[in-house]
């Protein structure tokens, strides 16, 4: 069994992201069984976070929990959600309450 620890829904573009049925035939194609797939909470980074900046990154990543809950529910087997925390977002204590 294969098991790829850190992976991310991936967008196509800047307005398109890959369904997890193509993010699972990508799994199929590499030959991996189960993937971890980890949320990006950037939300509360400050003025310009890393995912905005061009330089650092072409496309967005930053997804929530509820997004990354409904990408992996379509895979149960296959796709571990885990999720993501900012420790820069106001109160990031209480998403850790939430997650437990």
């Amino acid at each position: 069994m294969i098991i790829d620890f850190h992976t991310h829904p991936e967008f196509k573009n800047l307005k398109e992201k890959y369904s997890p049925d193509e993010f699972v035939k990508g799994m199929d194609i590499g030959g991996i069984d189960i993937s971890c797939v980890f949320g990006c909470d950037q939300s509360d980074a400050g003025s310009c976070p890393p995912w905005q900046d061009k330089k650092q990154i072409a496309v967005p990543i930053n997804i929530s929990d509820e997004e990354l809950a409904t990408f992996c529910n379509k895979f149960p087997k296959r796709l571990i959600g885990i999720t993501s925390i900012d420790p820069r977002r106001y109160k990031p204590e209480h998403k850790v309450e939430r997650a437990d």
